[in-house]
């Protein structure tokens, strides 16, 4: 009857580790999922930067797709909205990272340490 019980108890326990064990690495793959989604955000930034980098020394980038090396000096109105796009890119590069911010503060509030290990 005792070694049925302390089976018992011993199972239980396990199990519990287990599901403990299941729910801290379904937070920590969370959280690198968040991660790996503001990685792209921040390349796609990245890369239309850039393309607004060309536009505003004039080289188009779909021509230079095309091997077409032609430059065309921008219009103080094409350099507006150049410098428009770019503070929207600025700010959206700036929300990215709060909102990043935010997901580590929820991750790391004192449940789990930086590695998604338990610190109790």
């Amino acid at each position: 009857m005792i070694v049925i019980f302390v089976t018992l108890i011993i199972t239980i326990l396990m199990q519990h580790h287990t599901l403990r064990q299941i729910r801290q690495s379904a937070r920590f793959f969370s959280y690198y999922s968040k991660q790996l989604k503001a990685l792209a955000d921040h390349r796609k930034i990245v890369s239309r930067r850039t393309e607004l980098l060309m536009m505003s020394v004039g080289y188009d980038p779909n021509r230079i797709a095309d091997g077409d090396l032609s430059q065309h000096v921008p219009t103080s109105e094409e350099m507006k909205t150049i410098l428009e796009e770019h503070y929207k890119l600025d700010s959206e590069s700036k929300q990215v990272d709060a909102r990043l911010d935010i997901e580590l503060e929820m991750f790391d509030d004192g449940e789990f340490d930086g590695y998604g290990t338990s610190i109790k």
